[in-house]
């Protein structure tokens, strides 16, 4: 039941994510110590980096028969770093960094 949530969730947002970001063909997926970016992607592809983990990591715990308690608070954990992800991706992108 929690890794169809978690399909859910993350479709949804990645969904969301590709609407924020329609105006950019690649978005910055890993930044340095100086807090500026070092590594950029497709939209498409640095948008499922972090659903695709995600998802893998929930489902490994279903067939190793993790409780539902703590996927569930795995996914909410995910959830918020998946939005605090877009976070960064939105100020970079406001304060126009370019990939090198």
């Amino acid at each position: 039941m929690v890794v169809f949530l978690a399909v859910a969730l993350f479709a949804l947002m990645a969904l969301l994510g590709d609407r924020q970001f329609a105006n950019w063909d690649r978005i910055p997926i890993h930044w340095g110590l100086n807090g500026k970016p070092n590594g950029y992607a497709s939209r498409i592809v640095g948008l499922s980096i972090f659903p695709v983990i995600g998802i893998i990591i929930l489902v490994v715990m279903a067939l190793i028969r993790v409780p539902v308690f703590i996927m569930a608070v795995l996914l909410l954990g995910l959830v918020a770093g998946n939005l605090i992800y877009f976070r960064a991706i939105a100020r970079v992108l406001s304060k126009g960094y370019e990939p090198d």
